[in-house]
């Protein structure tokens, strides 16, 4: 981190933070990093995140803050440690088109009140994310 941070109490933040690198190999040999979720001090926890290399500088990662008093991380903490990771972009897509799959095959069965609520959500939602919420409000009741 280039400036020192307070968290709020019982919140969660995403922190700008900067990569370094012990060395310029490290960073050559792998495309993808990730860091492990890890608690940063009691209360305080860093959430796991996927770093490019590519994208070095100004790298948000989330920051969750469960004690009721203020935290302050300074400037210069090492909030975790990289790893180089694969990045299966097959599994991606396998997911997206089993959801897919699965809400078409769900329309037939909607009930009313859940296609209202999908008819009067706000326009900012996109059409997956609607399809993906209509399939999950589907699976947790027996209409």
């Amino acid at each position: 981190m280039s400036s020192d941070a307070v968290i709020p109490p019982r919140s969660q933040v995403d922190l700008s933070t900067h990569v370094v690198f012990r060395s310029s190999s490290d960073w050559k040999l792998t495309t993808e990093w990730a860091t492990e979720a890890k608690s940063i001090q009691l209360g305080v926890y860093f959430a796991r995140t996927l770093v490019s290399s590519t994208s070095i500088a100004d790298v948000p990662v989330r920051v969750m803050n469960i004690k009721s008093q203020p935290v302050r991380i300074k400037a210069g903490t090492n909030l975790a440690d990289l790893q180089p990771v694969v990045i299966d972009e097959s599994a991606a897509v396998r997911s997206t088109s089993s959801t897919t799959e699965a809400t078409s095959g769900v329309d037939n069965d909607v009930p009313e009140f859940i296609i209202d609520l999908d008819d009067n959500s706000h326009s900012s939602l996109s059409d997956s994310f609607r399809r993906t919420l209509t399939a999950l409000l589907c699976s947790c009741g027996q209409w």
